[in-house]
């Protein structure tokens, strides 16, 4: 899940925030007692919409990372 996190945060250029609330949720979903789960949990939907808010205002000035074609490189 971090590493999906970091991987759009490359893609899209945004900032550390999603990526640091995702570390921070990922031991708190793992105990999933309350009050730490739901604490978890919670966190895990800001770092959602932190990513939408910051995917949706990164994408309205550029071209989306994935639209554009990459050569690859030969062997």
């Amino acid at each position: 899940m971090v590493a999906a996190a970091v991987a759009l945060r490359s893609a899209y250029g945004m900032g550390w925030a999603p990526v640091v609330l995702m570390l921070l949720c990922v031991p708190l979903i793992a105990i999933h007692e309350p009050p730490f789960g739901p604490i978890g949990l919670a966190m895990f939907i800001l770092a959602v919409v932190l990513f939408v808010r910051q995917a949706a205002a990164v994408s309205e000035g550029a071209v989306h990372p994935l639209d554009r074609l990459i050569p690859a490189q030969p062997a």
